[in-house]
């Protein structure tokens, strides 16, 4: 009978250090959704200002890492890819061209922590012209979280 007991109190004590050990993970999970969702916040505080926009650069792993963007119901020959580098100046000309800035919306972030290093961001979001949904990919590799990638779709504002 006293090994049962021996391993009942041992069953009980690893019960109640298993939160302890654990917690590490369970409390950067929060953290780090908080980390990607500021990221996609800054993305499009930056995205409508022609001052501010070249700062989006930045929060990209790397320069060439491509934009997509898909119009939904256009079919697949309007589908475009262009590398950061090149997709930030004609989002600058437009602002310019605008002559003012064009506030987006966010209406929602999911994040999901794929793993330690990789996390998807799937949002909604608009602008007075157009209505979006999009993925940002993000990775943690070599440090703090940075996007990947990221695609998305426009809708007219008459469609769902």
């Amino acid at each position: 009978m006293r090994p049962v007991g021996f391993v009942l109190a041992v069953f009980v004590v690893a019960l109640a250090i298993a939160p302890l050990t654990r917690g590490d993970d369970e409390k950067k999970a929060p953290a780090d959704s908080d980390a990607i969702t500021k990221i996609v916040n800054t993305y499009f505080e930056n995205s409508a200002s022609s001052e501010k926009i070249e700062k989006n650069a930045a929060l990209f792993v790397q320069a060439d890492v491509s934009v997509v963007g898909i119009a939904k119901g256009a079919g697949r020959d309007t589908v475009w890819s262009k590398t950061v580098t090149d997709l930030i100046p004609e989002q600058k000309k437009e602002l310019q061209r605008h002559g003012r800035d064009i506030p987006y919306k966010v209406d929602s972030v999911k994040v999901e922590l794929v793993d330690k290093a990789l996390a998807v961001a799937r949002l909604t979001y608009s602008n007075e012209f157009v209505k979006f949904r999009g993925v940002f990919t993000f990775t943690s590799e070599g440090g703090s979280w940075t996007i990947a990638s990221f695609v998305f779709e426009t809708r007219r504002p008459d469609q769902e």
